[in-house]
């Protein structure tokens, strides 16, 4: 180690295959004279050879993209999207305001944003503790909420798509009626071979009809509600 080092992030190599070198924070508190004749010593060094790359000052040409700081206050949690969610254009889920009711339910929560390449909801909290204990807490949190979380993003953006666009899209020469239909009464409301929706398309001041088969209801466009 540099003698000039007093204290600062010092890399430590934990001498074990598989694992990263990890970052602490070191302090030079005392420093005592070498009593013992060094023809005594009989130690044996583990890890590298060179004592250098064991424990070093941090690299100032080095990114510090790929490194494990032992002391990071910031969780991450992963959460798989259900296959009912990826239909279609799920671009949709990266719009903030879908997800702002879970960000208030899960504690330390600080953003989230959805991975449309991995179809993932990424959550990032920041746990001041910065225990490993916080940051399992923090992830067991979101997974425990993301089944109700999902359940309701299927049910609002159902709603979304079906019926506030017709209700945006609506012009003052132009009336909107929804009718809600028994499940077991929509065959008998279209007729035979559409022959119900047919005939009511032909009424004057009818512009449309169509029905949205998630909630049974038949949305009747027309010129005025009289039609």
């Amino acid at each position: 180690m540099d003698p000039s080092f007093k204290n600062g992030l010092v890399e430590i190599n934990p001498s074990t295959d598989g694992q990263n070198n990890v970052w602490y924070d070191a302090y030079i508190l005392d420093v005592q004279p070498l009593s013992t004749p060094c023809s005594e010593i009989n130690a044996q060094i583990t890890g590298n050879n060179d004592g250098d790359d064991d424990s070093r000052t941090p690299n100032p040409l080095k990114p510090f993209t790929d490194i494990t700081v032992a002391s990071n206050p910031f969780a991450r949690s992963e959460l798989p999207v259900p296959f009912f969610l990826q239909q279609g254009d799920s671009t949709w889920l990266c719009n903030a305001d879908f997800h702002e009711r879970f960000g208030k339910n899960v504690e330390n929560l600080i953003n989230i944003h959805y991975d449309d390449g991995n179809k993932l909801l990424i959550c990032l909290g920041y746990t001041p503790d910065r225990t490993e204990y916080a940051k399992k807490k923090f992830d067991n949190q979101c997974h425990l909420l993301s089944d109700f979380h999902f359940r309701a993003l299927k049910e609002t953006h159902s709603l979304c798509k079906h019926l506030l666009p017709p209700i945006k899209n609506q012009n003052p020469n132009e009336s909107i009626l929804h009718i809600a239909v028994a499940k077991h009464l929509i065959g008998l409301s279209i007729g035979k071979q559409g022959a119900n929706i047919h005939k009511a398309r032909e009424l004057d001041g009818i512009q449309s009809i169509e029905l949205y088969d998630p909630m049974n209801t038949f949305i009747i466009k027309g010129s005025n509600m009289e039609a």
